[in-house]
């Protein structure tokens, strides 16, 4: 059962993605010894933040400033990118070097993403029509006459 509207979706990528962005911040990891693992958890945190807010501008939905991905690809990709954030903290090697509270932000960020996924609506209300196919609504709202 799909309950979250496309347009809260739309805030929380934004909202999940500066939170992304600030996390080794968060976690008090920006003003302590980094020691190794530091620049793989940075790395991951900005290229996440970074891939959410692309996409979420590029996403056919309230949020979107170019509608061009799809709202079911969107979420596709969300699953992906909450899968990839649970695994990083073991696969980039910074989980126990920085302790339980880090591994378990990426987990829990994660696990928002699969549920955000797994729970949104797939329609937007406010996404553009993309098939300029006759007899299909052209980008202006106005149904087009089909083709004899």
């Amino acid at each position: 059962m799909r309950f979250i509207p496309t347009r809260l979706h739309a805030i929380a990528d934004y909202g999940t993605a500066v939170l992304l962005f600030a996390l080794p911040w968060l976690l008090g990891l920006a003003a302590t010894e980094r020691g190794e693992g530091y620049g793989a958890l940075v790395a991951v945190c900005v290229a996440a933040g970074a891939g959410l807010a692309l996409l979420s501008l590029v996403t056919n939905y309230e949020g979107g400033l170019l509608p061009a991905v799809p709202m079911p690809a969107h979420l596709t990709a969300d699953a992906i990118m909450g899968a990839v954030l649970i695994a990083a903290p073991w696969v980039f090697g910074f989980a126990e070097t920085f302790g339980d509270w880090t591994w378990a932000a990426f987990v829990a960020i994660g696990l928002m993403e699969i549920g955000a996924a797994l729970f949104t609506h797939t329609r937007s209300p406010a996404a553009v029509p993309t098939d300029p196919r006759p007899g299909t609504e052209s980008h202006s709202g106005a149904q087009r006459p089909a083709r004899i």
